[in-house]
């Protein structure tokens, strides 16, 4: 007797069926229970927000989510019009119970008209509770860390989803730490100013070698009573704990814990160098980046150089101004290869190049590069190329008040680079 085996492609309610047709005319029916996928891609009610910016749509592999695994978000954009300011976006997580129990946010975003694709991966802590909580989004100034409200909502926040939390895996045994050249380290000092668009704290002197606290992409941030806050919250005086990576000078933080008895919601931190003015953005059209400066320094181009001068002087009444250039690695040379090919092996070989962690970037730091009246130089990784961002004058040992505050510039204009190709 000759059976027909039928296997039906369409899924019903999750049921899967197989059809046997017997010779005899008999139809036997067996079926298994799958899981459908979540729709990668869901449309919102098109959130506007800043009158110019529309999100029109997200995409996650699923809606349920084990905690401590990585979930890629996709958020789809439609831009009308380029915005006066320069939004960064915030992402996060609220419980049942109203509060944020987790948030993150990334650096400014190139908001330029017409379709825009922003490409996240969120990692919950595996400690987090099991539950739904509500996916929002926000926009705000990395410089006055206000918000971009959003035409006809009451709040600045959207809900985009609601996604349910799984308890993640434990191992029974920890896993040894991966092998790296840098070292695990937790330090206490004191927020001497912070650096929104670079995402870097600047500490009023060092700690066991550390200068500065760079904030990775997912770092979470707290107070000593568990509520979680932004980095604009941070104030200079503050007295901050951070745990990450050492690096060179820098602290590559995936952990704040702030000193504050009773932070206030609302409270914002200034700007590190313009307290009162944004920030304004510039498009270097031959080296093709982009970048943000004080908006009481110039601007020019030259030969493919980017000259930013700045009001402050030397106390002999030299300018100090800082200037972008173009360093080729053709074959993603290392930074002491592209030097050498530009300065000789002498210069490469003498050359002291410390790693600085400026957010998720990692840049590279030395005072060795020719200069005249000397000039500390941050070289920025692109793709086959590295832009050099120096400040001249320069004077290692004995630098003035107007020298350390265009240090910091030097810092939050490297962090600010965009490569436009």
């Amino acid at each position: 007797m000759k059976r027909l085996m039928i296997h039906l492609a369409l899924i019903l309610g999750g049921l899967s069926l197989t059809l046997t047709l017997a010779g005899c005319g008999t139809l036997y029916v067996s079926g298994r229970v799958v899981t459908t996928p979540t729709l990668a891609q869901n449309n919102v009610p098109g959130y506007t927000f800043a009158d110019c910016i529309v999100l029109e749509s997200y995409s996650l592999p699923d809606l349920q989510i084990p905690a401590g695994t990585l979930l890629p978000l996709h958020l789809s954009w439609q831009v009308t019009a380029t915005p006066t300011h320069p939004y960064a976006l915030g992402i996060g997580l609220r419980g049942t119970n109203g509060l944020l129990a987790w948030n993150t946010s990334t650096q400014s975003i190139s908001w330029t008209s017409g379709q825009l694709t922003t490409e996240h991966d969120l990692q919950f802590p595996p400690e987090m509770d099991e539950g739904d909580y509500g996916l929002e989004v926000w926009l705000y100034d990395p410089d006055s860390g206000a918000r971009a409200s959003v035409n006809g909502q009451e709040t600045d926040v959207v809900r985009v989803a609601v996604i349910h939390l799984i308890p993640g895996e434990t191992p029974s045994t920890p896993s040894p730490p991966p092998t790296s050249a840098l070292s695990q380290l937790v330090i206490e000092g004191t927020v001497q100013s912070v650096a929104l668009s670079a995402r870097v704290i600047w500490l009023s002197e060092d700690v066991q070698g550390v200068e500065t606290i760079a904030l990775t992409d997912g770092a979470q941030i707290a107070d000593r009573q568990g509520r979680l806050l932004s980095l604009d919250q941070i104030q200079p005086g503050q007295h901050v704990q951070a745990t990450g990576e050492k690096l060179e000078t820098s602290l590559r933080a995936t952990q704040i814990i702030v000193d504050h008895d009773d932070t206030p919601k609302e409270a914002t931190v200034t700007p590190m160098v313009t307290p009162t003015i944004e920030w304004q953005e510039y498009s270097a059209d031959e080296l093709q980046v982009g970048f943000r400066y004080p908006p009481d320094w110039q601007v020019s181009e030259e030969n493919k150089i980017v000259y930013v001068y700045s009001d402050k002087t030397t106390d002999n009444g030299a300018r100090y101004y800082i200037y972008l250039e173009e360093y080729p690695a053709p074959q993603m040379q290392s930074v002491e290869q592209v030097i050498e090919d530009r300065w000789g092996s002498e210069i490469a070989q003498n050359a002291q190049i410390v790693e600085v962690a400026v957010g998720d970037k990692t840049v590279y730091e030395t005072v060795d590069i020719p200069s005249a009246e000397g000039a500390l130089t941050i070289f920025v990784r692109g793709e086959k190329r590295y832009i050099a961002v120096s400040l001249t004058p320069y004077e290692e040992q004995a630098p003035n008040p107007g020298q350390q505050e265009c240090e910091r510039v030097l810092l939050d204009m490297a962090g600010s680079i965009v490569f436009e190709r």
